[in-house]
């Protein structure tokens, strides 16, 4: 690759980098506080190396490099929290596996309030298997 091509990656690179780091509230009021003069200015010399004018806008390029170069093995990427749809469709299908023990345990209910029970089943295994989750994810993150 020659050294144009490069640079163009790493101009492409430099936007996505300030584009990312502006969505965190700290690095948005930081660069708000600049009136005069562009937070994330920086000129690239003729080696390819980037210069930044600013140390905080330094600081925040090499965390994102470092950041970059971790590599996730093993890392899994799950949603932060199980939608209550999900949780019902689960629950759906824990209660079909424990139907006839359900069945059997309070046949002496009659078919309307067999079915009312059961719906207050799903939903009740449902808010149960969403703070299962919650906890699981919690305790996979280190308790944070």
């Amino acid at each position: 690759m020659n050294i144009e091509k490069e640079r163009e990656a790493l101009v492409a690179e430099i936007e996505l980098f300030i584009a990312e780091a502006m969505k965190a509230y700290v690095v948005e009021r930081w660069a708000d506080s600049y009136q005069n003069t562009e937070p994330f200015a920086y000129t690239i010399d003729d080696k390819n190396e980037i210069w930044w004018m600013k140390t905080h806008a330094h600081q925040l390029w090499q965390f994102w490099k470092a950041a970059k170069a971790q590599k996730l093995e093993g890392c899994v990427v799950v949603p932060e929290t199980l939608s209550l749809d999900l949780a019902r469709k689960r629950a759906e299908y824990i209660y079909q596996g424990a139907k006839n023990y359900l069945a059997r345990e309070y046949a002496n209910l009659s078919a309307i309030e067999m079915q009312l029970f059961k719906e207050r089943w799903i939903e009740s295994k449902a808010v149960s298997l969403q703070t299962d989750y919650l906890l699981t994810l919690e305790s996979a993150r280190g308790g944070k």
